[in-house]
């Protein structure tokens, strides 16, 4: 009786095997039904679980054996041509059409696979070879999509038109928001809000925008000093562009060194920040500035009861780089 049972539980098992069945068994199945070739690389990994196709053709049945594989087939005559996909990088700026701006956080799509611009407004993309549609996308910008034909690493910059028409969006939240998310406590203020807050004397400032954050306090009337969550003034870090900043104030301490018309955008993190901006305990804050108009030349003289400010960016050279001046 023990033998029987044995017997029979080892056929099971063998059945269950042979249902598990391989890539490369299916291909030898589809040669022997179709009379065709496989022609591919030894070094391809066919040893790996499929399942049978239920296609009528033979593209039929390709289609589905090698569905969501990085695999792809091509069909010569009684012989099918497979070889792993290889896969490529596109790379560039996003920028302003305008003024040859950067654009910090402009989305970059193909298909499922998608990436954001960095702090100076470049993106990189790893994507499979062949011809894809590159969506770009910024808010106040039309979206723009190209298609390219990819078979190597390529540098594409993409220049977005604004549009002020936005339609209606549902805005949903992300699903690592709250104490697992790794942006927990960042605050991004652009230059929009800089200028409009209200300040001493009418002066825009970068520093007293931030004061008026909650959780962010300055000490004393007037002060452009940040005290955040109980820290002092030195345990902030301040940068420009990546660079430190050990004294980010003049006139006594009344305004900071930043001019709000060379500024693009600050980013204030007030409670857990990058690894990257270790040497802190409080805060960090930072200040991207402004790459300069690569298009045409553009300024603005400000005059205010205390301080005088001028800032003129243009182009410069037989590239037409974008420069920025400030003086104050």
């Amino acid at each position: 009786m023990k033998r029987v049972l044995l017997t029979a539980v080892l056929l099971l098992a063998g059945a269950a095997l042979w249902a598990q069945t391989t890539l490369k068994r299916e291909m030898t199945a589809l040669e022997e039904r179709y009379g065709i070739r496989f022609v591919y690389d030894a070094a391809l990994p066919l040893d790996v679980r499929a399942d049978a196709p239920a296609g009528t053709t033979l593209e039929e049945s390709l289609e589905q054996l090698f569905a969501g594989r990085d695999i792809r087939y091509e069909i010569k005559g009684n012989h099918v041509v497979i070889r792993k996909v290889r896969k490529f990088t596109i790379s560039g700026h996003v920028t302003d059409a305008s003024s040859g701006e950067t654009l910090i956080g402009a989305g970059v799509f193909s298909g499922e696979t998608g990436t954001v611009t960095n702090s100076y407004g470049f993106y990189s993309l790893t994507v499979p070879e062949g011809d894809i549609d590159l969506s770009v996308s910024y808010i106040g910008y039309g979206r723009k999509t190209l298609r390219i034909h990819l078979e190597k690493d390529r540098t594409q910059d993409i220049a977005l038109v604004p549009d002020a028409r936005i339609r209606a969006a549902e805005v949903t939240g992300w699903k690592d928001t709250g104490i697992g998310s790794t942006s927990l406590g960042a605050l991004e203020i652009p230059q929009s809000v800089i200028r409009r807050a209200p300040m001493l004397l009418g002066e825009a400032d970068v520093l007293k925008s931030l004061q008026l954050l909650p959780g962010v306090q300055s000490g004393s009337s007037g002060s452009s000093g940040l005290y955040v969550r109980g820290g002092g003034p030195d345990e902030n870090l301040v940068m420009m562009d990546g660079i430190p900043l050990y004294n980010g104030e003049h006139l006594l301490g009344l305004f900071s060194v930043f001019a709000p018309d060379a500024v693009k955008k600050v980013t204030l993190y007030k409670s857990s920040f990058p690894a990257r901006y270790g040497g802190r305990t409080s805060s960090i804050v930072d200040v991207r500035m402004n790459d300069g108009n690569a298009e045409g030349i553009h300024g603005s003289v400000t005059v205010g009861l205390l301080t005088e400010k001028a800032h003129v960016e243009g182009p410069i050279g037989p590239n037409r780089e974008g420069v920025a001046f400030g003086a104050g």
